[in-house]
């Protein structure tokens, strides 16, 4: 572990296999092959926001071998432990530092991961070299995945994940350098508006996080047993709203507020104003 003002690096010991034994990764590998692994190891993923997706996706990421970074400045609360799924021995610690300890201390595979206690636009004003050819954003508030969303729109892609108030309700939407964004998919959200966590939203969580996790991967390699026709995906639990048990391909809407203003030639973006 190596740490400075910026956060801390943890890069898990692997376990040393014995001639014959089947490789760590094994299950994964069998499913998407070697070249797949080989581009997961070499494959960096920001992950924005560490709480009740997030932290179920940045442990499901890093078994698959992806180096992270994991972007989030809150602490763990007492009401964070059963919703999000974190140690009691973590009160009060940065929630990137409690999942950089128990992903150091438990994953038998050596991918880095650094934690960073900061907002996502503390580290764009740190100008910090995160680099990541994917991200995630799962943060509580739309104006915060506006920003990434902007700041990252020819960059790199994005997926954004939430789930509604009522925990039984969630969605996961791919954003793609130069296509559809964020606010294309939801033009009717309140920028302002927040996601508040549901109290016992452990298993829309899970749900949502897998089909995440899912999408990272078709984004990272190209393998047909990881195939992805949509950009937006939506999951209802109680089945009394069939129409939000969709999975969609949102087109881009040239008069969108966030990405209407975009040109092929347009330099790298750097903020979205939500004041």
């Amino acid at each position: 572990m190596q740490s400075n003002k910026n956060g801390m690096r943890f890069r898990p010991t692997p376990i040393p296999l014995k001639a014959g034994q089947k490789p760590l990764r094994f299950s994964f590998q069998e499913i998407v092959g070697h070249e797949s692994i080989r581009r997961v190891d070499n494959t960096p993923v920001e992950v924005i926001g560490c709480g009740v997706i997030g932290r179920r996706l940045a442990l499901s990421l890093a078994q698959k071998g992806y180096p992270l970074a994991l972007v989030d400045h809150d602490n763990i609360e007492s009401h964070n432990l059963l919703a999000q799924g974190y140690s009691k021995q973590y009160l009060g610690l940065p929630k990137v530092m409690a999942i950089g300890h128990d992903l150091y201390e438990s994953l038998p595979v050596g991918n880095q991961i650094i934690a960073i206690p900061k907002s996502f636009r503390e580290t764009v004003t740190a100008k910090l070299p995160i680099d990541p050819k994917i991200v995630t954003c799962q943060t509580h508030d739309f104006a915060s995945r506006m920003e990434v969303a902007y700041h990252f729109y020819l960059q790199a892609p994005v997926v954004f994940s939430g789930t509604s108030a009522t925990a039984n309700m969630g969605w996961v939407f791919v954003q793609q350098p130069g296509q559809a964004c964020l606010r294309c998919a939801f033009p009717a959200v309140k920028i302002s508006g927040q996601a508040p966590c549901g109290g016992m939203s452990g298993d829309i969580a899970e749900v949502v996080a897998g089909i995440a996790s899912y999408a990272v991967d078709t984004l990272a390699f190209d393998h047909p047993d990881r195939r992805r026709t949509w950009n937006l995906f939506k999951i209802d639990l109680t089945g009394l709203a069939p129409q939000m048990h969709i999975r969609d391909r949102i087109q881009r809407n040239p008069d969108c507020e966030l990405c209407g203003e975009f040109k092929e030639s347009r330099p790298r973006a750097t903020a979205f104003s939500v004041a």
